[in-house]
C-alpha cells in the first residue's frame, strides 16, 4: 500500500498537480509542499520554480519581465523582437523603424514633436527639426511657407513652391506697378519687382507717368490704364483739356457763349471763340473786310477805311513793307515767291538776288523771309530765315519760283534756278535755315521756267506738276517730288515752247486741268517768230504743241506772241481769260512790246487782230511784254484787275521802270496813262529798274488782306546803295 502512494505522489509532481489528499488511515508517503499556493509544488525538475510567487510557475504566461514566468529554464522568450539577443522590456528603443522596447510604439523616443515623422529616417521622411516646440509644424508633409524656415525638409528654404508666395511684376519704369506680363512667384520680391500687376506701359523711357494711379490728360495715351484715352474717360483731368466754341455758321470762328471742355476738337466746335456774329458765316476775324460799307467784317470793332491803289504812287512812299538789301547792285527783288516755307499756314516770300556777292561777286542768292512781314523796313542781311547762294563769281542765281508741296509734309517747295549755272532744281519746304550752298540744298535737279500746280491730278495721293521748260523746248509733267517724267509735251519746231506757262486750275470749265502755253519763237508762211500761245486740254498725255486743242499767233515778224502767257477772269463770266505778252511788238514803237487778251472759252486759232483787248508800250524799248502780266480780284466784283511792267520806262528818269495797274472789266485798246485814272501807276525813281519783280499776294503781312509786291532791282533806300527793294503795298 505504502509503494503504491509512492508511485502517485510521482505521478502527481509530473503533472504539477497535487493528488487529492489520502484517505483517512492511509499510510502512505506525507504530501508535496506548495508554499505559494499557485497549484504547483516546488519539486525538482519540472515543479514550481519559484514557489515563493504565485505568478511563476510552468503554468504561467511568460510575460516580458526579466524573470522566467513559466518555469522553462528561459526568460522573456518571444519578445525579442529585434533578435538583438534583448529582451523587449529590458531594451531600449532604436530609431530604426521597429518596436525594440515592445511597447507598440514605433521610434517613440525620436518623435519628440509628435508630428508622425522622426529623426531617423531618410530624405523625403527624416523629420528635420524634432523640437517640441518649434517643431511640430515642420516635417515632410508640411506645406513650404515664407517664414525662413525649410517647414518640408527638402533642404530648401523659401522656395518659390511656398503656399504663401508672393506674385511679383517687372516695374521697369519705377513707377510702383509692374507689367503682367512679367509674373515672377516668389515669397521675397526680385530686385525692380513689385505686387501690383495694373502696368499699362512699363517701358523704361516712356511709362514712368503711365499707370493706374496718373492722372487721365489730354494726349492720346491711356494715362490711367483703364483701357480709356482722353475724351472717352470720365476721370479726365479737365485742366490738360482745351475749350472749344460751337461754330454754329460754319466761318471757322465760335461764339464765346457756348463752349465744352475737351481734348479733341468736337464736330461743329472750334478753338477760336472770336466770332462777334455766330451766325452770320461772312463775318467772323478770317472775313475779308470791306472798306467803308458801314459793317464790320473781320470783328476788330471797327468798319476799316479804305485803302485802294489809285492814282499815281511812289511805291516807297505807299509801301505797308519794305525789304531791301545794302549789297551794291544785288538786283535784289528781281523774283518774287510766295510760298509757305515752313508749313505752318503763314504765307512767306522767297526773294532773288541774283547779283548778291554773297558767295563771290554776282554770285547770286535766294533769301527767305518767314511772315507774317511786320510793318516797316527791313535789311535782308539782317532778317532772312534762310540765304541760299552760289559759291561761284558771275552764277547770277537766284531767280525763285513758287512750288506747290509736292512731298505732302504741309510745306512748300521752291524752285530756284540762275542765268550762268548748272544748280537749277527744287528746294524742299523747311530744309534750309541759315546760309547754304546751293548744291547743298537743291534736292531735285531739275530747269523750269515756269512751274504749274495740277494738284493730285491723277487721285494717287500725290501733287500732280509741270516743268516748262522752253530752252528744252518741252513741258514735262511730273508726279510728286521728283524729276521723273509722266508726260511731255514736246515741239517739232524747236521755237521754245514752254518758255512760259499759265494755268494748272480748270480753263474752260469741264472740272479738268488745262494749260495756256508760250511758243514765242514759232514761224510760219516766210513770217520769222511771229510767235504763238496754245490752249491744251487736260488731262495731258505724250503730245506736240503743234495738236493743241486751240492757239493764237502773231502776224509780224520777230512779234514773238507769247514770250509771257497768263490767265484771269477779266469779265466775271467764271470762264478764264488768255493774255499772251509780246517783247519786240512795235504796233505803237519799235520794241514797244504788248499785251493782247481774249476772252475764253478759247477755242479754234485766232490772231492778235482777233484780241478782245490789247495794251502797247508807251515808247520805244519799253519791252512791255517782257515781265508777266499778274492777276487778282483786289475789289471783290469777280473780276481780275491787271498788272503790267516795264523795267525801262524813262518816265522818272532813265531806267526808272514803272508799273500799271488796271481794274476791269477790259475792252478795246488800254492806254497805260489812263492807270491814273482808271486803276494806279506806279513810277520808279531814276535806275530804280521798278517793275523787276511783281506779285499779288495775300495776308503776308501782318495787316493781311490782298496785297501787291513789287520790287526794284536797283532800289535805294534809307541812303544805301542801289541793292534793290521789295515794296509790299496793301491792295484793299
Amino acid at each position: 500500500m505504502g509503494s503504491l502512494w509512492l508511485l502517485v505522489l510521482l505521478q502527481a509532481c509530473a503533472e504539477k498537480e497535487l493528488p487529492e489528499p489520502p484517505v483517512e488511515g492511509d499510510t502512505g508517503a506525507s504530501a508535496p509542499v506548495d508554499a505559494d499556493e499557485d497549484g504547483w509544488a516546488a519539486c525538482g525538475g519540472a515543479g514550481d520554480c519559484a514557489d515563493n510567487d504565485a505568478a511563476i510557475n510552468p503554468g504561467a504566461d511568460e510575460v516580458c519581465d526579466g524573470v522566467d514566468n513559466d518555469c522553462d529554464d528561459a526568460l522573456d522568450e518571444g519578445f525579442d523582437v529585434d533578435s538583438d539577443g534583448l529582451a523587449d522590456c529590458l531594451d531600449a528603443e532604436d530609431c530604426d523603424g521597429v518596436d525594440n522596447d515592445g511597447d507598440a510604439l514605433l521610434d517613440e523616443d525620436f518623435d519628440l514633436d509628435g508630428d508622425g515623422f522622426t529623426t531617423c529616417g531618410g530624405p523625403g521622411v527624416e523629420d528635420c527639426d524634432d523640437d517640441p516646440t518649434s517643431g511640430v509644424w515642420v516635417n515632410p508633409d508640411a506645406d513650404e511657407v515664407c517664414d525662413g524656415v525649410d517647414n518640408n525638409c527638402d533642404g530648401e528654404i523659401d522656395e518659390d513652391a511656398a503656399v504663401d508666395a508672393g506674385r511679383w511684376f517687372r516695374d521697369g519704369d519705377g513707377d510702383g506697378f509692374g507689367d503682367p506680363e512679367s509674373e515672377v512667384v516668389s515669397c521675397e520680391a526680385p530686385p525692380q519687382h513689385v505686387s501690383d500687376s495694373g502696368d499699362c506701359d512699363d517701358d523704361a523711357f516712356t511709362g514712368g507717368d503711365i499707370h493706374p494711379d496718373a492722372d487721365e490728360v489730354c494726349d492720346g495715351v491711356d494715362n490711367d490704364c483703364d483701357d480709356l484715352i482722353d475724351d472717352d474717360d470720365e476721370s479726365l483731368d479737365a485742366a490738360s483739356t482745351s475749350l472749344f466754341y460751337a461754330d454754329g455758321d460754319d466761318d471757322g470762328h465760335g461764339d464765346s457763349d457756348v463752349s465744352l471742355s475737351a481734348c479733341d476738337q468736337p464736330e461743329g466746335y472750334v478753338a477760336a471763340g472770336d466770332d462777334c456774329e455766330p451766325e452770320d458765316g461772312e463775318v467772323s476775324p478770317s472775313a475779308r473786310e470791306i472798306c467803308e460799307d458801314g459793317l464790320d467784317q473781320n470783328c476788330d470793332g471797327e468798319d476799316a477805311a479804305c485803302v485802294s491803289l489809285e492814282g499815281e504812287l511812289d511805291p516807297a512812299e505807299a509801301a505797308e513793307v519794305v525789304i531791301y538789301s545794302d549789297d551794291t547792285f544785288a538786283t535784289f527783288g528781281s523774283g518774287l515767291a510766295p510760298l509757305d516755307w515752313n508749313g505752318d499756314g503763314q504765307l512767306d516770300l522767297a526773294v532773288g538776288s541774283p547779283s548778291s556777292n554773297l558767295g563771290e561777286e554776282a554770285s547770286g542768292t535766294t533769301f527767305i523771309f518767314l511772315g507774317p512781314l511786320a510793318a516797316g523796313a527791313h535789311l535782308a542781311s539782317e532778317t532772312y530765315e534762310a540765304a541760299i547762294y552760289s559759291p561761284d563769281s558771275r552764277d547770277y542765281f537766284g531767280h525763285p519760283r513758287p512750288a506747290p508741296d509736292l512731298n505732302g509734309d504741309g510745306a512748300d517747295e521752291l524752285f530756284v534756278g540762275c542765268t550762268s549755272c548748272t544748280s537749277w532744281g527744287i528746294i524742299e519746304g523747311g530744309s534750309v535755315s541759315g546760309t547754304s550752298e546751293a548744291a547743298d540744298a537743291i534736292s531735285v535737279d531739275i530747269n523750269c521756267y515756269a512751274i504749274l500746280d495740277l494738284g493730285d491730278a491723277d487721285d494717287d495721293g500725290d501733287t500732280n506738276w509741270v516743268c516748262s521748260a522752253g530752252a528744252s523746248h518741252q513741258l514735262t509733267l511730273h508726279d510728286g517730288l521728283t524729276a521723273d517724267v509722266d508726260a511731255t509735251i514736246s515741239d517739232a519746231d524747236r521755237a521754245y515752247a514752254g518758255l512760259d506757262a499759265a494755268g494748272g486750275g480748270d480753263l474752260d470749265g469741264d472740272g479738268v486741268y488745262d494749260l495756256f502755253i508760250s511758243q514765242p519763237f514759232l514761224g510760219s508762211s516766210g513770217v520769222s517768230n511771229h510767235g504763238a500761245a496754245h490752249f491744251v486740254a487736260g488731262p495731258v498725255s505724250d503730245m506736240d504743241i503743234a495738236d493743241s486743242d486751240a492757239a493764237v499767233y502773231g502776224l509780224e515778224s520777230y512779234q514773238e506772241i507769247g514770250y509771257q502767257v497768263a490767265v484771269a477772269d477779266l469779265d466775271g463770266d467764271g470762264y478764264q481769260d488768255y493774255l499772251a505778252g509780246s517783247w519786240y511788238d512795235d504796233t505803237a514803237h519799235r520794241n514797244a512790246g504788248a499785251w493782247y487778251g481774249w476772252y475764253g472759252p478759247l477755242s479754234g486759232d485766232s490772231t492778235v487782230d482777233d484780241a478782245d483787248f490789247a495794251v502797247f508800250g508807251l515808247e520805244e524799248d519799253h519791252a512791255l511784254g517782257r515781265y508777266p502780266a499778274r492777276a487778282a480780284d483786289l475789289n471783290d466784283d469777280g473780276m481780275d484787275e491787271l498788272l503790267f511792267r516795264s523795267i525801262t520806262d524813262s518816265a522818272g528818269g532813265y531806267g526808272a521802270g514803272a508799273a500799271w495797274l488796271f481794274y476791269g472789266p477790259f475792252s478795246g485798246t488800254l492806254d497805260l496813262d489812263d492807270a491814273i485814272d482808271d486803276g494806279a501807276y506806279l513810277e520808279g525813281n531814276e535806275s530804280d529798274r521798278l517793275g523787276v519783280g511783281g506779285r499779288f499776294t495775300e495776308d503776308l503781312s501782318e495787316a493781311g488782306g490782298a496785297e501787291l509786291l513789287l520790287s526794284a532791282g536797283y532800289g535805294v533806300w534809307d541812303g544805301g546803295e542801289q541793292g534793290g527793294a521789295v515794296y509790299l503795298m496793301l491792295a484793299d
